[in-house]
């Protein structure tokens, strides 16, 4: 699925900058600026070239991964095409926020099991030298 985080904050930093009038061209240089290193600026940076250079985007397309990257480079394609997409890129934030909610949630489920290694291998042999050691000692000390 992939790093989702920059995908939200550059689908919700896209569609303000639209509903303000911007271009997406516009949107995706100034989010490069200030984007921090990632997989996801990297294939950005991609777009923006392609952009530049007036090339197709379907080299990324298929070098794309992830799905929800993939639309958003069909979006990005239709809206250099002058097409509007703000309502379709409405629906992709909210697959990438209910995707992203997924993700937390698979991770939230395996914790539990996470969490119990550390008891199992640590705190529950150290609880039985606390519980052992005295006894022990009492059994030494009658060996004697």
């Amino acid at each position: 699925m992939g790093n989702l985080t920059p995908l939200i904050d550059f689908l919700l930093f896209l569609r303000r900058n639209l509903e303000k009038g911007h271009s997406s061209k516009w949107s995706i240089d100034s989010f490069l600026q200030s984007a921090e290193p990632s997989d996801f600026k990297n294939e950005l940076l991609r777009v923006q070239i392609c952009f530049i250079q007036e090339q197709s985007l379907q080299p990324l397309l298929r070098d794309s991964k992830f799905r929800l990257r993939r639309q958003l480079w069909v979006l990005l394609e239709k809206s250099r095409a002058g097409e509007p997409i703000l309502p379709f890129l409405l629906a992709l934030e909210e697959d990438a926020i209910a995707a992203f909610e997924e993700k937390a949630e698979q991770q939230t489920r395996k914790l539990p099991f996470l969490m119990l290694l550390p008891l199992l291998f640590f705190q529950f042999p150290a609880f039985g030298l606390l519980i052992l050691g005295p006894l022990l000692d009492i059994f030494l000390h009658s060996m004697k």
